[in-house]
């Protein structure tokens, strides 16, 4: 499951009890989380990484096991996490301050015995997605290397399921992470379903593994709307219109018809949210059933 403290603020939800529900209630043991830059240097320099500690001990405390990503572009809108100081520095010194932020927080965060792996920016060269500066793919390089200087365990990197050759990604991880969506809204074709079949992730993560001997995960499978506006301004008709309970049901079987593994979802905040804002329970029972299974 991949989780973010600030998804779970915009919709209303203090992200510690949620955090908690999912560990407790869902069952998740496999985390997806992210050391937001906005989060861990709100001023220049001074590092405060109390968001993630908690996550991470919590995660730790019930061996629960992390994949955490570091880097300025990582998991939730808008994509680019950066702290307001960032505006003010020429690009020769956000570089310097990007790399500076990246060994910081693994240096703090490489002691927990929870993390599993790294992920180095989140889908960096998806440049038709977020508010982010174009990809630059030196600068991810050296963070990628920086990582590896100071961790041994392995680099994930992550791309679009759909939208690229993830190429990219096995060339620079050790394992690539994709995202996989069944029904998003484009401006151009309304709500669009996905004609792939399971097959066309299959083939090409088995393709990755004979080239390079890399595995594919799946770190972002759509278990949440993807909305023509945000969510707190949508209907549950129009959110149903991406992903119904029985839409759920459906990616979840075409998941695993996919065979890849792990599988991280995409979008507990919201099923939590619709049980207690919108008295439809559906989304988070079908969770607990999901992850028991």
């Amino acid at each position: 499951m991949t989780f973010a403290p600030s998804q779970a603020r915009y919709l209303g939800q203090d992200p510690e009890r949620t955090f908690r529900l999912l560990l407790d209630e869902i069952g998740v043991r496999h985390f997806r989380l992210s050391a937001y830059w906005n989060a861990s240097e709100a001023e220049s320099g001074t590092y405060d990484f109390s968001e993630i500690d908690w996550q991470v001990a919590e995660a730790e405390r019930r061996g629960a096991t992390v994949v955490l990503a570091v880097g300025r572009r990582l998991p939730r809108w808008p994509e680019c996490h950066d702290p307001g100081w960032l505006a003010g520095l020429d690009p020769t010194e956000v570089r310097e301050a990007q790399l500076a932020y990246v060994r910081a927080a693994v240096e703090h965060l490489r002691g927990s015995s929870a993390i599993i792996a790294w992920q180095v920016e989140n889908e960096p060269f998806l440049h038709i997605f977020g508010t982010c500066p174009p990809p630059d793919k030196k600068l991810l390089e050296q963070e990628i290397a920086l990582v590896r200087s100071l961790d041994n365990r392995p680099v994930v990197i992550t791309e679009s399921g759909e939208l690229s050759t993830w190429r990219y990604a096995a060339a620079l991880g050790d394992a690539v992470g994709i995202s996989m969506y069944r029904i998003t809204y484009t401006p151009l074709l309304g709500y669009y379903p996905y004609l792939f079949t399971p097959n066309f992730y299959t083939v090409r993560a088995d393709l990755i593994a004979l080239l390079t001997g890399k595995r594919t995960m799946v770190t972002e499978l759509q278990m949440e709307p993807w909305l023509k506006v945000g969510i707190t301004e949508s209907t549950v008709a129009e959110m149903y219109r991406s992903l119904s309970p029985e839409q759920f049901n459906k990616n979840a079987r075409y998941a695993r018809a996919a065979g890849l593994s792990p599988m991280y979802l995409w979008g507990a905040e919201w099923w939590l949210w619709m049980k207690e804002e919108n008295n439809v329970p559906e989304f988070w029972d079908a969770a607990k059933t999901l992850f028991r299974s």
